[in-house]
């Protein structure tokens, strides 16, 4: 029996998916979802810890059952995402052949490995099986679907500038001696702050100071001088715990920063081979125009 209602297009329809998938995405909440989920999920990994001391690994096995956890969250929503908007909002790139060629990789290593558990799941006190490339896999397809927008990635880099303050605060005051968590070994010499391994914190520090130093330098947007400042001080923060932690892969990240940073500082300003060439050009045409004949 008709109606003479008329039937919509459906939620699903190829042109509500074409319209969706372009236009509605940015402005979806589960991408702002997606995005929140990766911030508290980076987040977590650099500060979460048993401080009760009730655990016997207080500190890989909390991260990684955190991260576990946020990982089923994000394969949910990204599903979500991908029926409702379409594959769309995955953006085209090259790297994603690298990722997949990784876990392709380890998947076959994990199958022939002599003890394939260990593959898996990783040893005891470290967890860096299988599971956890598939779930640095999943973190990459967030990013990569969710953020988007410039303030996107800003909401990122301030929340973990804030996580790498904390740290660096936890990290002076085991250096200090004013713990009030008592830890097997010394930490009056290497401090391991929130992450439970003084090499595994230096790691860290070098990955953190690249971004802070190119904020500092480079940053052009609102509250530009507050911003730099900041960043600035984080900087400084993050060099000076890194004396004290010493380790060599800190210094490899010192020596990238200063190689890298410059780098795309004048690129973000329009600089280019190209043109440093045509500006030096100007420069000898100007000098040979002025010289005396």
């Amino acid at each position: 029996m008709k109606t003479g209602a008329r039937k919509g297009p459906g939620l699903l329809s190829r042109r509500t998916k074409g319209l969706t998938g372009t236009a509605h995405w940015d402005r979806s909440l589960l991408r702002g979802g997606i995005a929140a989920t990766v911030i508290a999920k980076v987040c977590g990994l650099v500060l979460l810890f048993d401080w009760s001391g009730r655990a016997l690994d207080p500190f890989d096995l909390t991260k990684s059952v955190y991260s576990r956890a946020l990982e089923w969250v994000l394969v949910a929503l990204l599903v979500a995402a991908l029926v409702v908007f379409g594959p769309a909002i995955v953006p085209r790139t090259r790297l994603h052949f690298a990722i997949a060629a990784l876990l392709i990789a380890n998947v076959l290593s994990t199958i022939t490995a002599p003890v394939p558990y260990v593959a898996a799941f990783g040893t005891d006190g470290r967890y860096l099986g299988l599971v956890f490339i598939v779930d640095m896999c999943v973190l990459y397809l967030a990013v990569a679907t969710a953020f988007r927008a410039s303030r996107d990635w800003a909401a990122l880099f301030a929340a973990i500038a804030v996580v790498v303050a904390v740290s660096l605060g936890y990290a002076w005051v085991q250096f200090a001696g004013y713990d009030p968590l008592s830890w097997t070994g010394s930490l009056y010499t290497r401090p391991f702050s929130t992450i439970g391994n003084p090499n595994t914190y230096g790691h860290l520090l070098s990955v953190s100071l690249g971004p802070a130093a190119l904020v500092a330098i480079g940053y052009a947007g609102p509250r530009r001088v507050l911003v730099r400042a900041l960043a600035a001080a984080l900087v400084l923060g993050v060099v000076g715990i890194s004396a004290i932690v010493a380790t060599r892969g800190t210094v490899l990240g010192l020596a990238a920063a200063l190689v890298t940073v410059p780098l795309l500082v004048l690129r973000a300003r329009g600089v280019t081979p190209e043109t440093w060439d045509l500006e030096k050009m100007g420069l000898t045409v100007g000098r040979s125009e002025r010289s005396p004949r």
